[in-house]
């Protein structure tokens, strides 16, 4: 059994697969596998997964039936990967040389379902400066992946109670937060996994997946080491995809996460509406301007939705209290 099991959606991934794969690979922990997971791709991927797998007997990969959205295939490779711990990555992205050497030995030490990392923050900013300037990007090497680190200098925390760390903001007064729901950001042992699964939407499938992880409160190390590298990529399904069915992913991702609220404690219900469901519900509104006049009956009848389930009934903040009241004006009550 390895250590590792990496999760690796594959969908028009060919002009970065290579430089994943080639993190993976240089690694200071070797013990791992990863499981790519091919999602009808219409480009050359699969034959540079097949290029991998002919010198690296660590390399799987396997096609869906059809094109599903990454939240399936992870599904399925979660199923059939044999690690001690699972990592999710996309393939557009890059990982630091010891993110699994440090989040794993941090797991280990800790004995935690997850350990918690961050992203270089200021890699991405860097690149979309760049794309703006119409300067050359694509090869940008980050300062950060040459940075050292010593696992037993790592600042961290250990936490049973990870909803008091978990928020969608971006800027937060929470001490050792978690921020963002994305998959990629964590190492979370597998067993934990059982009875979790991502939602069948191609866009936002990882809002109601944290969410229900959360919810299962897993014993959790935090630390803020940059270990993830996030690349800009502008032909990614989250910056390409069209305005009403992000819209229609968001408010199915909403919705799924609200209903996990029935089995949540008063202080975890209070948590996530604040920090999660109502972020989403004020991002979902801001879509009324993008989806065209067209569909803003579409908007409104999910927006009815929201408000008869109760999702907007007890706002907490300034800016929660003014956006219900938008919405509630938008949806003629």
């Amino acid at each position: 059994m390895p250590k590792i099991s990496v999760v690796l959606p594959v969908f028009k991934a060919e002009e970065f697969l290579r430089r994943a794969l080639k993190s993976l690979q240089a690694q200071t922990l070797s013990d791992w596998e990863v499981i790519c997971v091919n999602d009808c791709t219409p480009d050359n991927s699969q034959d540079i997964v097949d290029e991998y797998m002919k010198c690296d007997k660590r390399i799987h990969s396997f096609k869906l039936e059809k094109n599903s959205g990454p939240g399936v295939g992870r599904n399925i490779a979660i199923e059939k990967a044999t690690g001690e711990y699972v990592l999710f990555m996309d393939s557009d992205d890059f990982l630091h040389p010891q993110t699994m050497e440090i989040a794993y030995g941090l797991a280990k030490r800790d004995n935690s379902d997850i350990v918690s990392y961050t992203y270089d923050r200021s890699y991405r900013p860097q690149l979309m400066v760049r794309q703006l300037l119409k300067l050359p990007y694509k090869n940008v090497i980050p300062i950060g992946i040459k940075k050292k680190y010593n696992l037993e200098k790592v600042k961290s925390l250990t936490t049973n109670n990870i909803v008091e760390h978990v928020t969608e903001n971006s800027h937060t007064n929470i001490k050792w937060s978690i921020k963002h729901c994305q998959a990629w950001k964590v190492l979370i042992r597998r067993e934990f996994l059982k009875g979790i699964k991502f939602p069948s939407i191609y866009i936002y499938e990882d809002f109601p997946w944290w969410i229900s992880v959360v919810l299962k409160r897993p014993l959790t190390t935090i630390t803020k080491l940059p270990l993830y590298f996030y690349y800009p990529n502008f032909g990614s399904i989250v910056l390409s995809y069209k305005q009403l069915v992000k819209f229609q992913d968001l408010c199915t991702a909403i919705n799924i996460s609200f209903d996990m609220l029935v089995d949540a404690n008063n202080k975890e219900k209070t948590i996530i509406m604040r920090e999660f469901i109502w972020r989403f519900v004020i991002h979902a509104f801001h879509f009324l301007g993008r989806v065209g006049k067209e569909n803003a009956d579409i908007v409104r009848e999910k927006f009815t939705e929201m408000y008869n389930k109760g999702m907007l009934d007890n706002p907490t903040t300034i800016r929660q209290k003014y956006y219900k009241n938008k919405i509630l004006k938008f949806i003629n009550i």
